[in-house]
């Protein structure tokens, strides 16, 4: 049985931490709003218990499932004495954010060791401080270049080149068809690595290097092909050729009229595709993952898809595989935040799960490709962007998990035309976003649209800076700024 799996009122945290005896626990039981007095349980929730453990031994803050509530009793041992009050587990992840500010109280009495561990539902992953090199997780916050995905590698080099001296701007972000970062051949991905290869190395010889969001694009947006065209003439600049051969072809295309104007996208929600994806990530972590610029990776461009009828596509097998993914792509990204495009998934329920767990390990940021609009009075709410700020009801991420504000055509031109100051402050107000990522536009909207005359300038007039640039509680200490 899968334990990371959560439903409402289901799951447990664990952090693990370093004990020492001028812990101040009564000011963390008020921090939690004082759960742990006795109250009576009428929903039939579960609970947590929180254990805070005051040796000077590395064991644990643990929160497990419970059934009884009552007031703090403490625990004796040989070598440790333990605090335990309950909580409802909708109060677990509050209690890992806790934890960070228990840690942050530790060092200043005592210096103590960092966490060694950060669990959720079972699943651990280390938290040591990053040190130098590539130690925790790259985590350099702030403001990036879309580049033009429809204009040709020279253009792009010679965009990147314009930012040589600029401060403001932290990097660029990429997305490149599957079919560059992989060959006809399954595994074949010496040309994406040379890909790859060539923009990091221009990233890095500038007078201030510049930081690599690099996404795999396996949608693609437009008219779809005529009926009875098959995957490999639909897809052939998109994926790579040996995907018809699995699947129904690899691909399912889109009838005309699709939501958001889909065309043609891999066919995720199959396992044979998404091993493939996953053996892209892991191959691509391999060689990428301790390069400093290297910053963030993500296997799909949003969660949304449109499949046609017919294609046997469901929501649940597609968030199965989307799963597999992030399970696969956690072990192997070790140093790199993973990204979960998240606009729409299915019901409320299943967005929330889907968040949930891609995040449950830290390292993980979210955030689709539009924000909502127009601003301030939103009439096109985002399904993600609501359930992760807890609009919808449910967990608000904001604050925990960092989030990531992107704009790309609506906004600037199409459907809505924001000016860059207006987006801005709603990701960073509305959504707490870490990282801005804005489209290198040329061609939509007016002067205050474009990049050169309207998106730079304001970048600039911020000073590159966001409000949300601290390490987020879900990465456990383990950014790694340098």
């Amino acid at each position: 049985m899968d334990n990371r799996r959560r439903g409402k009122g289901v799951g447990d945290c664990r952090l693990l931490v370093p004990g020492n005896k001028a812990v101040n626990l009564r000011s963390i039981k008020e921090s939690l709003g004082g759960v742990n007095r006795p109250r009576k349980n009428p929903r039939g929730e579960n609970w947590v218990t929180l254990f805070f453990d005051d040796s000077h031994h590395p064991n644990s803050m643990h929160a497990s499932r419970g059934g009884d509530t009552g007031k703090p009793r403490v625990l004796s041992t040989s070598n440790s004495e333990y605090v335990e009050f309950n909580m409802p587990i909708r109060y677990c992840r509050a209690a890992l954010l806790l934890g960070a500010i228990f840690l942050g109280s530790l060092a200043a009495q005592s210096n103590p060791l960092p966490p060694t561990h950060v669990c959720v539902n079972g699943k651990c992953s280390s938290a040591i401080a990053p040190g130098p090199g590539s130690a925790g997780i790259k985590w350099h916050p702030g403001h990036y270049v879309w580049l033009d995905p429809h204009s040709s590698q020279a253009a792009q080099m010679a965009a990147i080149d314009a930012l040589s001296s600029d401060t403001t701007v932290q990097g660029v972000q990429l997305l490149i068809n599957w079919a560059y970062l992989e060959g006809s051949t399954p595994g074949d991905y010496s040309n994406g690595f040379a890909l790859v290869d060539g923009y990091l190395a221009k990233l890095a010889s500038l007078k201030v290097p510049k930081r690599l969001i690099l996404g795999v694009t396996e949608r693609s947006f437009g008219t779809p092909p005529p009926a009875g065209t098959v995957c490999a003439d639909a897809a052939s600049k998109l994926l790579p050729s040996y995907l018809a051969s699995l699947s129904d072809g690899g691909c399912a295309i889109a009838l005309p009229g699709a939501a958001g104007g889909l065309a043609v996208t891999a066919r995720f929600w199959d396992a044979p595709v998404m091993d493939r994806l996953i053996a892209l990530s892991q191959a691509y972590a391999q060689r990428y993952d301790q390069n400093p610029l290297f910053e963030m990776f993500f296997g799909n461009g949003e969660t949304a898809v449109a499949a046609p009828p017919g294609s046997n596509f469901s929501m649940a097998a597609y968030a199965v595989q989307l799963k597999r993914w992030f399970d696969a792509s956690e072990k192997v990204w070790t140093h790199t935040q993973l990204r979960l495009a998240a606009n729409y998934a299915g019901s409320d329920a299943q967005m929330l799960d889907l968040i949930n767990y891609a995040t449950a390990n830290g390292g993980v940021i979210v955030g689709g490709p539009d924000p909502e609009l127009p601003l301030p009075d939103i009439t096109r709410p985002v399904q993600a962007n609501e359930i992760f700020r807890g609009a919808a009801g449910g967990t608000d991420f904001r604050g925990v998990v960092p989030w990531v504000g992107e704009i790309q055509g609506y906004g600037l031109g199409v459907k809505f035309t924001q000016l860059p100051s207006d987006v801005f402050a709603y990701n960073s107000d509305t959504m707490h976003a870490s990282y801005m990522i804005w489209l290198r536009n040329t061609w939509l909207g007016g002067a205050p649209q474009m990049w050169s005359s309207g998106i730079l300038p304001f970048i600039q007039s911020v000073q590159g800076k966001v409000k949300w640039a601290d390490c987020p509680a879900a990465y456990q200490q383990r950014c790694n700024t340098n």
